[in-house]
């Protein structure tokens, strides 16, 4: 079974047999003093393993926000005593 996205109807895609799957985003406060960093862990299933978000004061850049938010998929991953994982982000 493999999960497609397509225009209108997003679908979670699921990571390859065997691995876990992180996706990771980051967002900026709208008064843009805030930063956060999220990440969820899904196995091949789509079932939930666990997630971590972070907030950090005067941290706004986009893509070092994203780039925080991988590296904490990968303390996740440890934290989870995961070793086959793939990490997904809609960063553009």
């Amino acid at each position: 079974m493999s999960a497609r996205v397509t225009v209108g109807n997003k679908r979670w895609i699921p990571p390859p047999p065997g691995h876990f799957k992180f996706n990771v985003d980051a967002g900026v406060s709208i008064n843009g003093n805030l930063g956060t960093a999220t990440m969820v862990c899904r196995d091949e299933k789509g079932i939930y393993m666990g997630l971590s978000s972070l907030v950090i004061r005067g941290l706004t850049d986009p893509a070092s926000l994203e780039a925080t938010a991988c590296r904490e998929a990968l303390a996740l991953a440890t934290d989870l005593g995961i070793q086959h994982l793939c990490v997904a982000s809609v960063c553009k």
